[in-house]
């Protein structure tokens, strides 16, 4: 896209570009002609002028003429001819004039200026025809007569005054003419130079935009070259991530295929065994046993990949609750002792007074992060020992798990906290695991406020660093002797482990409907519950669920416990716990489901459900939850 926008501007920009160079050409060219109409009218002017000159000069030589025939015609020796001469001279002159006038003035100035040469004309063939009565017969001698002569010679007197006004009259007229048109040539001259300016202007700021236009043409190739450039850039990376995501899917597929395939391989095996009626029954113990172990591990695989999609999506939340980080550490460390015996590692615990006896932290969390980091340690340690070291360090709280086995080059310890990654391909082929651990660990320190470091000497052993903030003051008194520390771990030693409680008869008569589609979970969930002294009945999908709780509510007492899986054909338990809660059924729903990603308990409370469990189901939790709603007596609001 960017590629192809770039083109249509730099095409655009070309197009107005050649169109501005166009109308500058052809600007240029008008002006040159218009330069030369302007040179051809200036050189008419110039001759109009000249023309004007001459006609004023004829008019004054017939006023020559004028005074020349007044003078000559009473003269001793003027004659007829001499007086004809000078009567046709000044008649053909006036012609050309009159001619001439026609040249340069417009028609109405003509026909006056015609006219007035035509009394002039008249006026002087007058004076000629005076002239001539001065002579008598045809031998041109004057007349005798002296009273005669001074008639006439007043009279041409009176006649070439007469003429005299009229020649000076039409020259007036034509020097106001001349006056007009010369104003009229420098009124043109004028507009000339203002049309010249004008057309100069135009034809700079043609110019100036051609070459603005140039100028961003340019800048519009060299932008379109840069977003071309970026474009295949971008195209490049694309590329480049989606290569390294399809190695990165490979990679994790092979990987859970693996995960998944080695437990369930112990889990298949060992079950076939245990049907085999020559298993002893201490064999069958053993098998459970291993099963139990690749169930667990099959089941932190999945919580892993859960908790990184809930990080990912940033739908990770944690409490913050009063914790003591002496139990949390007692508790983890007494998880691993016996796999520490079995590989023949000391696993100590060391803690460094003054400690607070309680932080506000998420204690299930802050588990979570000992277990992997010391479960780390474990699996990488051969001989020698680890130790979890708890101190607090300001307004914080330490825990440093230290290992003594092969350590870590600083290229490996690059690579571990990121998801999938191990320090090579010989990590996962000798000792397993998916490479989720740090990178969840991290994100979970992270979002308890705190932080999480490792740092390794290769062949000497390892270091993860957890620092926690303590958080508000809760009131309880620091750990800070021997005695109160002793005091806090034998109360860890003396709370009983939830999976450890005896759950017979904790449900004594508790009436509970359960609703599943799989014939498998019905079994099991109904072999729980039994023993722990319940009623149980069983429906297979959401329709008989709603039957068989209005049944109840008419011919039998009403379900105490409702468990509901929430994905079943047909009528779904979303679908079925609505319809529950519409008819009026009050008693506790709790969601049962495979369910686990990001969102799914909001979702289940939203239909109607009260509690939310996942499976695979843990027995303890499951009697414990049951229990406390039964005893509840009345739904709880979402």
């Amino acid at each position: 896209m960017l590629h192809r926008r770039g083109t249509q501007t730099g095409r655009r920009l070309q197009t107005a570009y050649l169109a501005l160079a166009a109308l500058g050409v052809a600007a240029e060219g008008s002006m040159l002609v218009f330069n030369g109409a302007m040179l051809a009218s200036h050189e008419r002017a110039v001759g109009t002028h000249g023309e004007w000159t001459e006609i004023l000069n004829v008019l004054n030589e017939l006023a020559e003429t004028a005074a020349t025939a007044h003078v000559s015609l009473i003269a001793p020796d003027s004659t007829p001819a001499r007086q004809h001469e000078l009567e046709q001279s000044f008649v053909s002159r006036t012609q050309a004039l009159i001619r001439n006038l026609r040249l340069v003035s417009s028609a109405e100035a003509a026909a006056d200026l015609e006219l007035r040469l035509g009394n002039a004309v008249a006026g002087m063939s007058r004076m000629c025809e005076m002239g001539r009565s001065h002579w008598r017969g045809d031998s041109g001698s004057p007349a005798p007569d002296g009273a005669e002569t001074r008639r006439i010679a007043a009279e041409l007197a009176r006649a070439h005054a007469d003429l005299s006004a009229t020649l000076t009259g039409i020259r007036r007229k034509a020097r106001g003419l001349l006056g007009e048109h010369l104003q009229d040539q420098l009124a043109f001259a004028e507009s000339v130079r203002g049309v010249e300016s004008v057309m100069a202007g135009v034809l700079a700021l043609l110019i100036v935009g051609a070459w603005s236009y140039g100028r961003r043409r340019a800048r519009a190739e060299a932008q379109a070259a840069a977003e071309r450039e970026e474009l295949i850039q971008r195209l490049e990376r694309a590329g480049e991530e989606a290569r390294s995501a399809i190695r990165a899917k490979d990679a994790f597929l092979a990987t859970m295929s693996h995960e998944i395939r080695t437990p369930l391989t112990a889990m298949l095996g060992f079950g076939e065994l245990m049907a085999d009626p020559s298993t002893t029954p201490e064999q069958r113990a053993a098998f459970a046993s291993t099963i139990r172990r690749s169930g667990d591990h099959l089941l932190g695989l999945i919580n892993g990949i859960l908790d990184l999609s809930k990080i990912e999506a940033g739908r990770c939340n944690v409490e913050r609750v009063p914790t003591c980080p002496v139990w949390v550490a007692q508790e983890v460390t007494d998880l691993f002792r016996s796999r520490a015996r079995e590989k023949g590692v000391a696993l100590t615990v060391r803690f460094e007074l003054p400690l607070p006896q309680l932080i506000a932290s998420d204690p299930t969390r802050l588990r979570q992060i000992l277990t992997n980091l010391v479960g780390n340690a474990l699996k990488f340690t051969s001989v020698g020992s680890v130790t979890l070291s708890v101190q607090a360090s300001g307004s914080d709280v330490i825990m440093r798990v230290a290992d003594t086995g092969a350590g870590i080059s600083p290229e490996q310890l690059r690579r571990l906290f990121t998801p999938f990654g191990q320090a090579d391909d010989s990590t996962t082929r000798r000792f397993g695991g998916t490479g989720l651990g740090l990178t969840i660990s991290r994100h979970l320190a992270q979002l308890l406020g705190g932080t999480l470091e490792l740092t390794s000497t290769f062949g000497a052993g390892t270091t993860a660093t957890l620092r926690v903030p303590r958080g508000q003051a809760l009131g309880a008194p620091d750990l800070t002797t021997e005695s109160s520390l002793r005091e806090a771990i034998r109360a860890v030693a003396a709370e009983p482990a939830s999976d450890r409680r005896s759950t017979e008869h904790t449900l004594r008569r508790v009436r509970v409907l359960v609703v599943d589609d799989a014939i498998e979970n019905r079994r099991l969930l109904t072999l729980f519950l039994e023993k722990a002294g319940a009623i149980v009945t069983t429906a297979t999908g959401g329709a008989e669920a709603v039957r068989l709780a209005h049944a109840t509510g008419s011919s039998a007492p009403p379900f105490e416990v409702i468990l509901m899986d929430m994905q079943m054909p047909d009528v779904d338990g979303y679908e079925a716990t609505r319809r529950l809660r519409a008819a009026g059924f009050a008693g506790p729903i709790i969601a049962v489901t495979a369910n686990a990603m990001a969102g799914d308990a909001d979702r289940s409370r939203a239909a109607g459900c009260d509690d939310y469990l996942t499976k695979p189901i843990n027995r303890a939790q499951l009697i414990d939850v049951c229990r406390s709603w039964a005893s509840a007596g009345l739904r709880r609001a979402a």
